[in-house]
């Protein structure tokens, strides 16, 4: 399953986003337990965990990737290459081919890309969903934004588990893989069986860089 990747308010308009806005992270700490950057884990059978693996930049910069490598090409930097399993190995990856590497076709610079209704409810308030994609038989990856208070809109993904293999999803992990700048989301990518990728660009006013975040998916519950 795959889908695809303003006006100033009155004052008291904007009070009125920023009350809204906290009051969505108030109701996601409680409902989902993370309030700050980082990894939410369910304690339960079902458990997983999502860590972050690399981070790439490149000015003007094209992605490439084949099973867990990942290379970043940049017009003004030699090329970055990082493997998701590159922990368990003390040599470093070869460059991916220029030619395989690509720019994503749309960044939701303005927020305005809102999927899949149905995952509304196994979202937190608020949640307007870019990418869904299956990363394993009963696995989904769901990319998503939150409003937060006083900044761009922070984007997540969530690890989502079919129950049964039915429509019905469980929330079981969520990690948060915006930085602190202003940050568009470009596309979510699967990384071989253990990991996924989101691409995302980077406002810094001439140029445009893009960052490529992965992220490793264990699920320690397995073959015990």
């Amino acid at each position: 399953m795959t889908t695809g990747p303003g006006s100033s308010l009155p004052a008291s308009a904007s009070l009125l986003a920023r009350g809204v806005a906290q009051l969505v992270r108030s109701v996601a700490v409680i409902m989902f337990g993370f309030a700050s950057p980082g990894v939410a884990r369910s304690d339960g059978a079902d458990a997983v965990d999502v860590r972050p693996a690399f981070e790439l930049h490149g000015e003007h910069g094209d992605v490439a990737f084949q099973g867990d490598v990942v290379t970043m090409f940049s017009s003004t930097a030699p090329p970055q290459t990082a493997r998701l399993s590159q922990a368990k190995s003390r040599k470093a990856p070869a460059h991916l081919p220029l030619a395989a590497a690509s720019r994503p076709g749309l960044c939701d610079a303005r927020d305005q890309i809102s999927l899949d209704p149905s995952l509304s409810s196994w979202l937190p308030p608020g949640a307007k969903v870019k990418h869904v994609v299956a990363a394993d038989r009963d696995l989904v990856l769901a990319a998503y934004s939150l409003p937060s208070e006083g900044r761009s809109n922070e984007l997540w993904v969530a690890v989502l588990m079919r129950a049964d293999g039915g429509p019905t999803h469980r929330l079981v992990s969520a990690a948060r893989v915006s930085g602190e700048g202003r940050e568009s989301f470009c596309g979510l990518y699967v990384l071989g069986r253990t990991g996924f990728m989101v691409v995302l660009e980077e406002a810094t006013g001439s140029s445009d860089y893009l960052v490529a975040r992965g992220f490793t998916v264990d699920r320690p519950s397995a073959g015990r």
